[in-house]
């Protein structure tokens, strides 16, 4: 076994990291084994597949997508996907235990979560920033591996950690905003979760959207030291939009339904706020070191 643990990186910067990949990992996982994943973005585009499938296969098309067996064997990819999660979380959680060959599951595990992000992304009509939004999500891993096998100095670490920050808050306000169209449960979460019109969500949002542009801009192009009080601002914003899935769409009479269906949309969502939180208390603790960023 290969003991990790040195002085470069402190224990709670790790700790944070660890619990941010983990969440993701479970969260996702989840979703994979209970719910749905868009694997079907792909298996099911006619222009990209139709040629293998009639070609190599010499199957209908029509057939191919209204086959159970098929419909099956996408699904077992889904679940197996959600298994192969759990894994990863382990990997993520035992790290400090871990020989190097089973520390690059969190790679493996990243390249997974980019996978997903694509299908996300062919779904919404590739859309970059719905691509990019997930920045934060699949960087996790490697932020982690990164970190535990010190392939980079901390300031250059906390450098791409609040790169990613920037460029998951920019895409994330692209729709806030309505530079894409925007999600209706955008407006609803707000509304369910203050109380307010759907006039007043929208100038919310709109508002929120600038602010991400500018925190963005800020975390992109501005020295490290000069983001601290941007990066909390990051943590606090970054938790409050993922709890509002689970606060806007819980129902007290259908409370275990309710959690089951929304609090892993939260937990995969906690990168939004722990890698932050990670930079942040590394600028706090660290700022000597920050200032040559």
């Amino acid at each position: 076994m290969h003991k990790i643990m040195n002085s470069s990186y402190s224990r709670p910067f790790i700790q944070i990291l660890q619990l941010s990949t983990v969440a993701v990992f479970w969260g996702r996982a989840w979703q994979h084994l209970f719910w749905d994943a868009p694997y079907r973005n792909l298996f099911w585009d006619q222009f990209l597949l139709k040629g293998i499938v009639e070609g190599w296969f010499g199957m209908e098309w029509s057939d191919y997508v209204t086959s159970p067996v098929v419909d099956s064997r996408i699904q077992l990819a889904i679940v197996l996907s959600g298994v192969f999660y759990i894994i990863c979380g382990l990997a993520a959680l035992l790290i400090h235990r871990l020989p190097h060959i089973l520390q690059n599951l969190l790679l493996w595990g990243a390249g997974l979560l980019i996978f997903l992000a694509i299908l996300y992304w062919k779904g919404k009509f590739h859309h970059w920033g719905q691509l990019f939004e997930y920045s934060l999500q699949f960087g996790s891993p490697i932020f982690l591996w990164l970190a535990v096998r010190e392939k980079l100095q901390p300031v250059r670490l906390v450098k791409l950690m609040a790169i990613a920050v920037g460029i998951t808050f920019f895409c994330h306000g692209l729709y806030a905003y309505g530079f894409y169209p925007r999600p209706e449960n955008f407006t609803s979460m707000i509304m369910a979760s203050l109380g307010v019109s759907e006039p007043f969500a929208n100038q919310m949002l709109v508002v929120a959207g600038v602010v991400d542009f500018i925190a963005a801009a800020s975390l992109i192009f501005l020295p490290l030291r000069w983001n601290v009080w941007v990066l909390a601002y990051c943590v606090m914003w970054g938790f409050l939009t993922g709890l509002a899935r689970p606060w806007a769409n819980f129902y007290p009479e259908f409370w275990e339904e309710s959690l089951h269906q929304w609090v892993h949309t939260f937990v995969f969502r906690f990168p939004h706020f722990l890698i932050p939180l990670a930079a942040f208390i590394w600028l706090k603790f660290r700022p000597s070191e920050a200032s040559l960023r």
